[in-house]
């Protein structure tokens, strides 16, 4: 079941940003806005790959500083 949301006070220049945004993928401004919300609650593969490796280390007995976690996460992204 989905339900209306109503946002009310946004900066014209903020609502002619997010257009923008939609009209560069073929999409309305709401569908933009709905996948857009969809994305912003689902699980972060971030989070996902930090979760997975503080289960390894965990079962490891290892412990690697979470500036070593990122700088893995932001490699894997180049």
């Amino acid at each position: 079941m989905s339900v209306q949301i109503t946002i009310t006070d946004v900066p014209e220049e903020i609502r002619d940003k997010l257009a923008k945004r939609a009209a560069l993928r073929s999409l309305t401004l709401e569908e933009f806005l709905r996948r857009e919300l969809a994305r912003m609650v689902a699980p972060s593969k971030n989070a996902e790959v930090v979760r997975e490796t503080q289960k390894r280390l965990e079962a490891s007995k290892t412990h690697v500083p979470a500036s070593e976690i990122v700088r893995v996460i932001r490699a894997s992204r180049q």
